[in-house]
């Protein structure tokens, strides 16, 4: 993880992370956060998402709380505006045809 960590360097760079709340979507944001990167914390888990962006803000990070749902591409849109359009982006999340 070091390793990448000191590969990743984006100051200034903003990045948009889905499922962010917990497991993978977590550790995407906290490597991308330690690199330098203002993350969006986007999940469905209101408590969640607060709970990553203070703990990325207590470590010195800069994040944003996004509650979304990742089917609903409307909201995925307007959140993308709203964070002015990330230059980086990770999704952990899917959604399976019916």
């Amino acid at each position: 993880m070091r390793l990448i960590q000191k590969q990743l360097t984006f100051k200034g760079k903003t990045a948009f992370v889905t499922s962010a709340g917990s497991g993978l979507g977590s550790a995407i944001a906290d490597t991308l956060a330690t690199s330098g990167l203002t993350v969006a914390i986007a999940d469905l888990n209101e408590d969640a998402i607060n709970t990553k962006v203070d703990e990325l803000r207590t470590n010195g990070g800069n994040a944003l709380p996004y509650m979304l749902d990742v089917s609903d591409g409307e909201a995925v849109e307007a959140a993308i505006e709203d964070f002015h359009k990330p230059q980086v982006g990770s999704t952990t999340s899917s959604t399976m045809p019916a």
